[in-house]
């Protein structure tokens, strides 16, 4: 497991085109995909509840990250949100507190050694963005946001700036 303190991501919101650490919910809600790489989550790697069953995993970027805040409401389950993603932690076993999020060499590597992440701080890094194309308005504020200024969403983070 290694310190990510730097980010980047290729998703894009299909509603207003922006890029941005997003996560869709589609077919229903069934799976969610990734805001780093857009991978759908089937391998079911969040049905189990003693790997932080409150984030989720994505088995190709080996991170940890919350769906987060609505970014577009599309309607019944089809939304595409504001990944929140990991931004400081402490490693239970060493002490070391890093900003950044924890990222893992494979699967197995997450498996045994998630629990030595203890998660200090949950990041918005789209900061709590709405989409200006989706079809209902949204109104909720997000706690996690990185700052109170409307920004567009980003496509790149470094935890050390």
């Amino acid at each position: 497991m290694k310190n990510a303190n730097y980010i980047e991501t290729i998703n894009k919101c299909f509603c207003c085109k922006r890029g941005g650490f997003f996560v869709e919910t589609p077919s229903g809600g069934d799976y969610n995909t990734c805001p780093l790489c857009g991978a759908y989550d089937y391998d079911g790697y969040n049905n189990t509840e003693y790997y932080h069953h409150e984030l989720n995993f994505c088995g190709t970027c080996c991170i940890m990250y919350d769906i987060g805040c609505t970014h577009a409401s599309i309607g019944c389950t089809d939304d595409v949100y504001n990944g929140h993603v990991i931004g400081k932690w402490k490693h239970k076993t060493t002490d070391i507190i890093y900003n950044g999020m924890p990222q893992f060499d494979r699967v197995r590597e997450w498996k045994d050694n998630a629990m030595d992440v203890e998660i200090l701080d949950i990041v918005c890094l789209n900061n709590n963005y709405h989409c200006d194309e989706s079809y209902h308005t949204i109104l909720v504020h997000c706690k996690h946001a990185i700052s109170s200024k409307k920004s567009e969403p980003l496509t790149s983070f470094n935890f050390d700036l």
